[in-house]
């Protein structure tokens, strides 16, 4: 009884043995089918897998294996269709057979590609191509390696029957041999067409894109052409425009233009001329409350929206911000208070606001009579009624801006025709400023000018520009 105990332990002890050893065999072999695919050497990859996977049931196979196995399948046969390894093909499909748990999707599309492929002796290009396929071409590709292989074992059993001289045997192999024929045929004309309309579609579709994008970018080409031309108008409208200023500043002034200030503002109470000045208004020496700079930012507000209108209706593109923004900048670099530099900047915003109420087609004319040019000169006048918007204490600032911007040092100016600083501070930076501006800004009227060459003009013309004011520019830009 002793004895055959031990026999039993000694079985035992060998059978847990031997399963040790072959555990640690099938990871040798899955380790060497790992690495083995690493280096891309599929083929031995391929025989490794192979002796792990027989280790297992179908049933009892682990994800890491048949992950691993199906990725070295798939890339195998990648492999075998580049080299049109036909006795490798071949093992593969004994393989699949014996393990189907490994035609996975994607396998099982290459291999009916591989074999329509080789039994049409096709040239196999890249794989990549099958998605471009279509779905019925690639049913009618599976049908005819179906047709084929019955096709190929027809003809086996046809030179059998020959062989052992089976007449009527021999018959109905060569009917159902002319059926599969036929049935061949017919898949193949199949797959032709399903290409050909494919390329056909394909070919349609890139034709539409095509013409979709020569809509697009002729569309693209129009809107730059209508944008462009609509931009070299308004630039004509703009140096037109500025060459109607000119000449309206060359005419010598007139008695009709005598300012009564009266008429136009309590702020104003005596009548402008050569003998009677109006002093620079004063401001308040004092810190604003709270109220007063929400006031002032409310003001800025509306002035920003007034000045686009007149920008628009003078097609002065930004003009009232450029001017304004320059007028700012100058007011500070003069020592003004920042109250003041504010209000400055807010009138010189709406300082040409007299324009709105002049025919806008006498601002681009090419032809103007006398009477006309007195017309828009008239608009520094006609913008003193025109900002009641502005709050009482504040309006001297903007009647000064309004009504004196086209005042020059020599007293050649308009509308009052005064002289130096007897011109409110404001209206003479303005008049500086928005030279400026305008020599920066043209294109083709008198030619370009830079900031230097700009700076250089007004310097020339000590007569109309306070050149104090111009150093300070100068200094700025």
């Amino acid at each position: 009884m002793t004895k055959k105990i031990g026999i039993i332990l000694s079985l035992s002890l060998l059978v847990i043995f031997l399963g040790f050893s072959q555990s640690a065999l099938v990871e040798r072999y899955l380790t060497a089918a790992n690495n083995s695919y690493s280096q891309k050497d599929y083929a031995k990859a391929f025989d490794y897998i192979n002796y792990v996977y027989g280790q297992y049931t179908s049933e009892n196979v682990p994800q890491n294996v048949e992950i691993l196995a199906e990725t070295i399948y798939y890339d195998y046969l990648q492999e075998i269709r580049e080299k049109k390894d036909t006795e490798a093909f071949a093992k593969v499909k004994e393989k699949l057979l014996e393990y189907p748990t490994l035609s996975s999707e994607r396998v099982n599309r290459l291999v009916r590609t591989l074999n329509t492929m080789e039994t049409q002796d096709q040239q196999w290009g890249p794989v990549a191509n099958t998605n471009f396929m279509s779905k019925e071409a690639a049913d009618y590709q599976a049908q005819l390696a179906k047709t084929q292989a019955q096709l190929e074992a027809v003809e086996k059993a046809l030179a059998e029957a020959k062989a052992n001289n089976v007449k009527e045997h021999e018959e109905a192999l060569l009917k159902e041999q002319e059926y599969l024929q036929k049935q061949k045929e017919i898949y193949s004309d199949a797959i032709v067409k399903s290409n050909q309309t494919m390329k056909s579609n394909t070919i349609m579709i890139a034709v539409i894109c095509l013409c979709l994008v020569g809509i697009i970018v002729g569309g693209v080409v129009v809107i730059i052409s209508v944008t462009k031309k609509s931009e070299a108008a308004v630039q004509r409208q703009q140096e037109q425009f500025e060459a109607t200023l000119q000449m309206v500043a060359q005419l010598t002034r007139n008695q009709k233009e005598a300012v009564h200030i009266a008429q136009i503002s309590d702020v104003y109470n005596s009548e402008f001329g050569e003998d009677s000045p109006r002093a620079v208004a004063s401001l308040p020496d004092v810190e604003i409350t709270e109220s007063e700079h929400q006031e002032l930012k409310k003001l800025a507000d509306k002035c920003k929206e007034v000045g686009a209108k007149i920008d628009i209706y003078t097609s002065r593109k930004n003009n009232s911000k450029n001017v304004s923004e320059m007028v700012f900048k100058i007011a500070n670099g003069l020592g003004l208070k920042s109250y003041e530099a504010m209000l400055y900047f807010c009138a010189a915003m709406v300082y040409d606001i007299g324009f709105l109420s002049i025919d806008s087609a006498l601002l681009t004319s090419e032809k103007l009579s006398d009477e006309e040019k007195y017309e828009i000169r008239s608009h520094v006048k006609l913008g003193a009624d025109k900002i009641d918007f502005v709050p009482e204490k504040y309006k001297s600032i903007f009647l000064d801006a309004i009504l004196m911007h086209h005042e020059n040092i020599d007293g050649s100016g308009y509308p009052a025709g005064i002289q130096g600083e007897k011109i409110p501070l404001v209206a003479r930076v303005i008049h500086v400023v928005e030279s400026f501006i305008a020599l920066i800004s043209r294109r083709n009227y008198r030619g370009i000018f830079d900031k230097e060459a700009a700076i250089k003009e007004l310097r020339a013309r000590p007569n109309f520009y306070d050149q104090k004011i111009v150093d300070v520019l100068d200094s700025l830009v």
